[in-house]
């Protein structure tokens, strides 16, 4: 898992179109999961490969799009690394129930998802897709 695409959020300002669109499309699964009162998100299960979410945009003057998440092994250093290769931390370093996760952009604007994974049950889940 270390340094490999593991999960990849859609944020949009169409969540039920959207929803519709891709299980329509590609056939995927979507399982609503409670994030804390903080607006709907559902998981995204494809048949293979990483999974994702899908959730309104958490910035609604923003573009609608898919972000990357990369799985690292320590965070903290990773964003560390970030700002000393010349990148920004868009979002910071953010607790989740499975680990934490931070938004990047590197110099030429991209944005990336990174999240490190510390629940032993979530680890093991990815790294049986992925393999």
């Amino acid at each position: 898992m270390r340094h490999a695409f593991v999960h990849f959020d859609l944020n949009t300002s169409a969540f039920d179109e959207v929803r519709r669109f891709y299980e329509t499309l590609f056939d995927w699964t979507f399982v609503d999961v409670d994030v804390g009162g903080n607006g709907p998100y559902a998981q995204i299960r494809p048949p293979s490969g990483p999974g994702g979410g899908l959730q309104p945009n958490p910035m609604p003057s923003a573009p609608s799009q898919w972000v990357p998440y990369v799985g690292v092994e320590d965070l903290r250093a990773t964003l560390e690394q970030v700002r000393k290769a010349g990148g920004t931390i868009i979002v910071d370093y953010m607790p989740t129930g499975f680990g934490a996760q931070a938004i990047v952009q590197d110099p030429g604007g991209t944005q990336l998802g990174l999240v490190e994974m510390t629940r032993k049950r979530t680890r093991e889940s990815l790294e049986h897709i992925l393999c």
